[in-house]
């Protein structure tokens, strides 16, 4: 009994370090925490220890060595008074056994955890959870994808555990959609793919063994598309304009918009005519991808146009499609234009996307305008620190919207040179 209190005495002396003692309720209730956190080790039961934390917590936790590394395991429910040093002694038996057959009792309990986690828990976490590079939440809209991804191809799956989505699932689920739509299949996989990550990052540390959706690109599965020009090609530009021409007065201002502005086809898209201030011959873009609203110049070639079918309120190009199946966009489905896409580039013999009409303006615009200028009218993020103190004026864009307008109408045979006028 003397030595017991010696070692106790000592214990308190070293403040903080690790030491021995034997555990009984009595000595336990004894201890009293410090400012640092504090370990002791049972000296009947040398790999059961407890830790004191600087708020008075104590627990219990197993010392042991896990392929050559010792650490300390903590013991589930293993807070003090509600484990007895008896209980907690037979727990660490429990694990020491897992140890000795070659089992990581870390790994076994998140993998436990994971058995209770469907794939609609996880999906909700990472869209709560998961962070920019810089920090920001997810956009509602890409929370919207991400969730109607997993809808339109795992349906079935939502409110299964995680661990249920295995290889085997995802070749026979290859097999059906990939018959329906390869490419939106691919973009499930995709998401898929990033909720596993993630989770096994962040929630499971790293004990998940395996993403199943690797596979699919060992196995050639994952979906491969068409290589699409990625910009209109100088001798391609006049088929492309006499193509669109062929189409709606909507359809084919929509494409022109796009190419002529360097504009995101989505922000095109779902622009509407209260943005638009045609007497400054400006348009607006309010919570754009990079997240900032801007103040943009509309091409001299596009104005008369939008003058005579100038309305009080609704969108400038009328390429959407109602849909209760999304939520998008207070319940309307965009389609990107994507059948008349199709015809026009049955039209003009070439593939395109409608990226490719940002690519062509930028790519145009590199030998035409100041870099700055440039990122300025297409609303892109500088990583030089430099260019956020420099304002770009509106006259500084307009002058570089018109020189590029100009080379891509002159390549498009639209634009006569002579007169330096427009076609209307």
């Amino acid at each position: 009994h003397i030595g017991g209190v010696i070692k106790v005495l000592l214990y308190l002396a070293t403040k903080g370090r690790e030491f021995a003692i034997r555990f009984t309720k009595e000595r336990i209730d004894g201890l009293h925490s410090t400012d640092k956190r504090q370990y002791l080790y049972d000296t009947k039961y040398p790999q059961l220890g407890l830790t004191v934390q600087p708020s008075g917590a104590k627990s219990f936790f197993v010392r042991v060595t896990i392929q050559g590394v010792t650490k300390r395991v903590g013991i589930e429910n293993g807070r003090f008074p509600g484990m007895t040093p008896e209980i907690a002694r037979k727990k660490a038996a429990e694990i020491l056994a897992l140890v000795a057959r070659d089992e990581n009792p870390i790994v076994r309990r998140r993998r436990k955890k994971l058995a209770d986690i469907t794939l609609r828990d996880a999906l909700n976490v990472y869209l709560d959870s998961k962070r920019t590079r810089k920090g920001l939440e997810l956009k509602d809209k890409t929370k919207t994808d991400y969730r109607n991804a997993m809808h339109e191809s795992f349906k079935d799956y939502l409110d299964k555990p995680l661990h249920s989505v295995t290889e085997s699932v995802l070749r026979k689920r290859h097999k059906v959609r990939s018959k329906q739509s390869k490419a939106r299949f691919d973009n499930a996989i995709r998401v898929l793919k990033a909720l596993f990550n993630w989770m096994n990052k962040v929630y499971l540390k790293g004990s998940y063994p395996v993403n199943p959706t690797d596979m699919m690109a060992d196995e050639g599965l994952r979906y491969k598309p068409d290589r699409k020009s990625k910009y209109i090609y100088r001798e391609l530009m006049p088929d492309w304009f006499d193509a669109i021409e062929q189409q709606a007065p909507r359809v084919r201002e929509y494409f022109e918009f796009v190419l002529l502005t360097g504009c995101r086809a989505g922000e095109a898209a779902f622009l509407e005519w209260q943005d638009i201030d045609l007497r400054s011959k400006v348009f607006s873009l309010l919570d754009t991808k990079n997240r900032r609203d801007v103040e943009l110049p509309i091409p001299e070639y596009l104005l008369p146009r939008l003058k005579r079918r100038k309305k009080a309120k609704g969108r400038v190009f009328d390429i959407t499609v109602s849909g209760s199946k999304s939520k998008d966009h207070g319940g309307v489905k965009f389609t990107y234009a994507r059948y008349e896409r199709k015809a026009i580039e049955t039209a003009c013999d070439f593939s395109f996307t409608i990226h490719s009409l940002r690519n062509t303006f930028l790519t145009v615009g590199n030998d035409l305008a100041p870099a700055r200028t440039l990122k300025a009218l297409v609303n892109h993020i500088s990583a030089d620190v430099t260019d956020g103190y420099i304002d770009v004026g509106m006259d500084k864009m307009r002058a570089a919207q018109a020189e590029i307008n100009r080379e891509i109408l002159n390549q498009a045979k639209r634009y006569k040179a002579k007169l330096l006028t427009v076609v209307k």
